[in-house]
């Protein structure tokens, strides 16, 4: 997501063969929208703020999921925002949100 900072799934279904990354680098800002029942499914890990900043909104129904983890502001000096509305739903295989209080990151649900 660095190269290209904004992005939306409106209403279709994305499928990424291994892991998503929003807010990668370290100063790298990313923004992943999910709308109208759009769905990403990520084989491996999905990572908002890795080094960077970085956010996702999932709403209107759409559905986020990851193969493993979900990392929300995972490494240090990184922020990480889930903002999840009307309906959306997000899923991990093996933890909702990992490392979220240790660095700054917030998770929202409306």
């Amino acid at each position: 997501m660095d190269a290209a900072p904004t992005a939306a799934v409106d209403g279709v279904a994305a499928a990424a063969v291994a892991n998503v990354y929003v807010g990668n680098a370290n100063g790298s800002n990313g923004s992943l929208s999910l709308l109208n029942g759009g769905t990403m499914n990520s084989g491996g890990e999905i990572r908002i703020g890795n080094s960077g900043t970085g956010t996702l909104t999932v709403e209107d129904g759409a559905a986020a999921s990851a193969g493993t983890l979900l990392y929300v502001g995972n490494n240090n000096g990184s922020n990480g925002t889930l903002t999840i509305s009307s309906g959306g739903e997000v899923s991990s295989a093996q933890s909702c949100v990992h490392r979220c209080c240790r660095w700054q990151c917030g998770v929202r649900r409306r």
